[in-house]
């Protein structure tokens, strides 16, 4: 077992390429740079073991190392790109694909970018997918299942370690799976009833137990801070920079990297918090919307809207706030408050509250419980005006059970830094992806469908190369979608380094022929006799007794139904045709079977060859 290194200093390069003239399947890989920096490329399997050849569809983890060539280490602020890249005939040379991604953004649709927005699903069947929301489920260029041995009691990722995180409250442990597709293994241990997770900083994770903690893990899933709650459900709310905990009639809030405690919220017996911005906490109190904020977490400002409200969401910068309310006739309302302002900006009727609110930079994105749309509210504009741009966009699938579907986690995820959100309709099997903007189309920008069981809840995961606290070292993990010959193309920018460095793959094996018929006609005797053969039959199929033939002449004439016995075991079928007459033929099987059909000549006699 050997690790694979290869480094990719200018001069080994040009070196390299000009005294190897190999194959362009096989050349030696290209860099050109103008910053000095070399880099180096190590494959290993999720478990750390250094791996000499891929497999097809299983995850790997790759590890690029940058250096100087003194010795040191790269910049601060180097941002490298990397993706997978097919190598064959008639694709680019590594220096055109590197320059084609810097001016798209994008890799070819047949490469693998290593970096992107996947969402992660998890079904009613206890399965977890990773699927990339601007790409055809079909093409799995970056997806995968993978069957978990119970219904998970709560669902995050940690993009920082590329970890999705799910928690089994019956054996009180937290799992880890790399994804997109890998193992699961046992993360966290001895947690009590884990039932909410939510993904800190620095490839951290709170875990709230239902036993009556609030823990924050480290990156090897140990517990390095631990807060008392009391016993029962507890309810996470991130906002911003600081994270948000109902437990036990009360609210805390505390640092969301190092679990610092930042503030207690007593909440009133008839108030529910709702939501968390980095500096204070909303609840719903008397039918009314209100404000605590840290430094003064017993004083509640009511916000001014009018009716009972319902619910209520707010943006991870906490400038917005949407709110769902019904006045005394029992009509719905939704409204868009500035949290800066403190005042009411936008209200509009609405036929029902509603489902889930994500707002993503300057937009706001409604799911209906009822309504087949996702509403997109244009919050640019209420910044100086009452105005605001609102469109409807309608959904592919409207399965009729949403009330009633099952769901344990959101069904709409931000895409940030994209303004847009996926959504999955409960009860569904197609996500969406919605962009924002006013003057856009009112059809989803994608919906794919998807397999399997209605999915029942959905997280973001940005895949990303992790670089490590030393700065010279980025990790990802991905997986090939099909065989062949591969490479990991590397550029740092315009005028640093680009690199392809070729991955050790078994070669993408030649497909199979396809069966075909061959026919010949045999003279002789009172009756014209066809010989049919059956070229590239698969060997796991046994050859039929008979051959139901459907014969036609070219020039129309003639469509003959005939059946071909086989009286030799390696002979060929024979089938005779009384009275055909001289000319060309096409000899296909009958019955549906899909076989390239044959052409047959029969000779005239009376003609000389």
């Amino acid at each position: 077992m050997y690790a694979l290194t290869r480094a990719v200093a200018l001069g080994a390069w040009l070196a390299l390429a000009a005294g190897a003239g190999a194959e362009p399947a096989a050349r030696a890989p290209e860099a050109t740079r103008s910053d000095g920096l070399s880099v180096s490329l190590a494959l290993t399997d999720l478990d750390g073991q250094a791996i000499d050849r891929i497999a097809t569809a299983e995850s790997f983890r790759i590890t690029l190392r940058f250096s100087e060539p003194s010795g040191g280490g790269p910049p601060r602020d180097l941002n490298p790109v990397a993706w997978l890249r097919r190598v064959g005939a008639g694709r680019p040379a590594c220096q055109d694909a590197a320059r084609a991604l810097r001016v798209t953004g994008r890799p070819s649709p047949d490469d693998v970018p290593l970096a992107g927005l996947s969402v992660v699903t998890l079904d009613d069947g206890n399965r977890l997918a990773s699927i990339d929301p601007h790409r055809p489920a079909s093409a799995r260029i970056v997806s995968g299942l993978v069957a978990l041995d119970e219904a998970p009691g709560a669902l995050a990722v940690q993009p920082d370690l590329g970890l999705a995180l799910f928690s089994r409250p019956s054996q009180g442990d937290v799992m880890a799976m790399p994804l997109p597709a890998g193992r699961p293994r046992v993360w966290a241990a001895g947690l009590g009833r884990p039932g909410a997770i939510v993904a800190g900083t620095g490839g951290r994770a709170w875990v709230g137990d239902d036993g009556g903690r609030a823990l924050l893990l480290d990156a090897a899933g140990r517990v390095v801070v631990s807060h008392p709650l009391e016993p029962g459900r507890v309810r996470f709310m991130v906002g911003g920079p600081t994270l948000a905990v109902a437990g036990g009639g009360a609210v805390r809030k505390f640092d969301r990297a190092t679990g610092a405690p930042l503030a207690t919220y007593p909440l009133a017996s008839d108030e529910t918090a709702v939501a968390a911005t980095p500096d204070a906490l909303l609840t719903i109190a008397g039918g009314g919307l209100t404000r605590r904020f840290d430094d003064a977490p017993e004083a509640a400002g009511r916000l001014d809207l009018p009716g009972h409200v319902l619910a209520a969401a707010v943006d991870p910068a906490g400038r917005w706030a949407l709110a769902a309310a019904r006045d005394a006739s029992g009509r719905h309302a939704i409204h868009v408050l500035d949290l800066a302002r403190a005042r009411r900006v936008y209200g509009a009727e609405a036929p029902e509250s509603f489902d889930e609110a994500v707002i993503v930079g300057q937009a706001a994105f409604l799911a209906w419980r009822s309504r087949p749309v996702v509403t997109v509210i244009d919050l640019a504009a209420l910044a100086s005006g009452p105005d605001a741009a609102v469109r409807d966009v309608r959904l592919a699938e409207w399965p009729g059970n949403a009330a009633q579907a099952v769901r344990t986690g959101p069904m709409i995820v931000s895409l940030a830094p994209l303004t847009a959100v996926a959504v999955v309709r409960p009860g569904g099997r197609t996500l969406h992806t919605v962009t924002g903007g006013g003057g856009l189309s009112s059809a989803a920008m994608s919906a794919i469908s998807l397999k399997g069981a209605p999915p029942v809840a959905l997280a973001l995961h940005p895949r990303s190369l992790v670089r490590n606290a030393a700065g010279d070292v980025f990790e990802g993990i991905t997986r090939l979608p099909r065989g062949g010959t591969w490479e990991v193309a590397v550029t740092t920018g315009i005028g640093g380094t680009t690199a392809c460095l070729p991955l050790p793959t078994d070669p993408e094996p030649e497909p199979a022929p396809a069966p075909r018929l061959a026919a010949a006609f045999e003279p002789g005797g009172s009756a014209t006799r066809l010989a049919v053969w059956l070229e590239h039959w698969p060997a796991d199929r046994p050859l039929p007794a008979r051959l139901p033939l459907r014969i036609v002449a070219l020039d129309g004439s003639s469509v003959r139904l005939a059946e071909a016995a086989r009286p030799a075991p390696d002979g060929p079928f024979r089938a005779d045709l009384p009275s055909a007459a001289a000319g060309s033929y096409v000899v296909s099987l009958g019955g549906g079977e899909e076989i390239r059909p044959a052409l047959a000549v029969l000779p005239d006699p009376g003609r000389p060859r």
